[in-house]
């Protein structure tokens, strides 16, 4: 102790400077971990990630097939921007999956390929507009990116779905090497071809996160507030066709960087 300083103040300086201790389920660590991917430093997320990796060798089989999610708490949105959030009515869901290439190549492929070709079927449209440096990213000189994009998805039914989001994401080096933690978020509510569904808002995340043999494992998460207009549909057939859209996101993924090795 510095000669003196007194006990008390010596003990709120030292509490001050430990790590926040992060939580260790998937529903708080997924509002946790959306709230910090923007963080300029690292001492929330990388306690999360690390937490997350433990949670996920436990669970993976579970979230396979998907996972349901609680709400985000009202924290995680503070700084999206776009239109007001209210999160009364979300429904969310998490899916996971492993993918044979390392971190560094999905990462690669989700933030610079062509998605019309990385997920065949599955976007009309899909244009990204960077926002901040990408060769620094690619070279991991810096951790953060963010772009905004205007897609047209393909669900199921032959529905389409037109949105605009903002897109964030932060590479956090972890003990088996790096991992990159992504939100976006819908900056305002998607145009959707049928007229008995209405989608107002969306939140995404998604970690992908380095294994011990130098291959990833993904978790994706998603929430959203759907509305069934005039017809005798259950609500959360929105979030079920989001889930089947992750969950076969996998596969494309490994399918894709298969044929750029060959």
């Amino acid at each position: 102790m510095l000669r003196g300083t007194p006990l008390f103040l010596w003990a709120a300086v030292c509490c001050s400077c430990r790590p926040p201790e992060a939580p260790e389920t998937l529903d708080e660590l997924a509002s946790y971990l959306f709230e910090h991917v923007w963080d300029d430093d690292e001492d929330y997320l990388q306690p999360g990630l690390e937490n997350l990796v433990v949670w996920l060798d436990a669970h993976f089989e579970e979230t396979s097939v998907g996972y349901e999610v609680t709400n985000l708490d009202p924290d995680a949105v503070a700084s999206v921007t776009g239109e007001p959030r209210n999160l009364e009515g979300l429904i969310g869901a998490a899916v996971g999956y492993d993918v044979g290439f390392s971190p560094e190549e999905v990462v690669d492929v989700m933030v610079f390929h062509d998605p019309l070709e990385v997920y065949p079927g599955d976007y009309e449209e899909y244009t990204r507009e960077y926002l901040s440096d990408t060769e620094c990213f690619k070279e991991r000189t810096c951790s953060k990116l963010s772009y905004n994009v205007h897609l047209v998805a393909n669900y199921p039914l032959g529905i389409t779905g037109e949105s605009d989001t903002h897109v964030q994401y932060h590479w956090v080096e972890l003990e088996n090497g790096p991992a990159a933690i992504y939100r976006n978020w819908t900056r305002w509510s998607p145009e959707i071809s049928a007229d008995w569904l209405k989608v107002k808002q969306q939140y995404y995340l998604s970690a992908t996160l380095p294994k011990a043999d130098g291959t990833t494992r993904r978790i994706a998460a998603m929430w959203l507030e759907a509305e069934i207009v005039n017809a005798n549909i259950p609500e959360s057939m929105a979030l079920n066709m989001t889930i089947d859209t992750m969950a076969k996101a996998g596969g494309q993924m490994e399918s894709y960087l298969t044929g750029l090795a060959e």
